[in-house]
């Protein structure tokens, strides 16, 4: 016997999604307290909160038609006839090691731009380096949810994946202490952690209430 299913209302979807978005806050506060292992649970949070399948509609597309709506991207442009590598989203830190970070802080931002959600979530490139690895937000946060400990833990990874999160494509290498005698060269960490936390922070400003241009700007029914 078939199942007896129940059509949420408008409301009641809308509060859904919202919750989803205060949770992926709370998530983002635990990451900048030092807790960054619960990148996993960022990107799954925004996967559920925007990725669609043919037979399934994310939170925020049970809500609205997102074909026309804005989000808020933090990046520079990615430019092919720029041969330097491409990692809008991050900066670089070295105390004692280098690592990628979160690099923002507070709006306004240098390159701060709306984006059609289209092109923000599928098209536009935030990280490219000279291995030629290249992913989309949408990208990092699948191969992050999808296979590496989100919702799954897949037995393998994709290639592109591997080499960025694993084998540090990207190059960048140093030496402890800054000490050009030490013979040993240290690997710098996955890039596309700290890229996932900008990409959440992007999420969290163009959804929050007081976003006049973003896609709080929704007809919800009080059915």
């Amino acid at each position: 016997m078939k199942e007896e299913r129940i059509l949420l209302t408008s409301k009641e979807k809308f509060t859904r999604m919202m919750d989803a978005w205060v949770k992926l806050g709370e998530l983002c506060k635990l990451y900048d307290d030092g807790n960054t292992t619960f990148y996993t649970e960022i990107a799954t949070k925004i996967r559920s909160l925007f990725h669609e399948t043919r037979i399934s509609k994310s939170l925020v597309g049970q809500v609205l038609d997102l074909e026309g709506r804005y989000l808020l991207s933090t990046g520079r442009n990615y430019d092919p006839n720029n041969l330097a590598q491409h990692t809008p989203l991050i900066n670089f830190k070295f105390r004692g090691e280098l690592h990628p970070v979160y690099s923002h802080n507070k709006p306004p931002f240098v390159f701060e731009r709306k984006l059609i959600f289209g092109a923000w979530w599928n098209k536009e490139l935030v990280y490219v380096d000279h291995s030629g690895n290249k992913f989309t937000r949408q990208k990092i946060v699948s191969c992050i949810a999808d296979t590496d400990g989100g919702a799954h833990y897949d037995p393998s990874l994709p290639k592109d994946y591997y080499e960025v999160s694993r084998k540090n494509s990207l190059g960048y290498t140093y030496y402890k202490g800054m000490d050009p005698t030490d013979k040993e060269r240290n690997s710098m960490g996955d890039p596309l952690i700290s890229t996932l936390r900008t990409i959440a922070e992007e999420v969290l400003l163009s959804m929050h209430p007081e976003n006049q241009t973003a896609l709080h700007e929704m007809p919800i029914s009080e059915e």
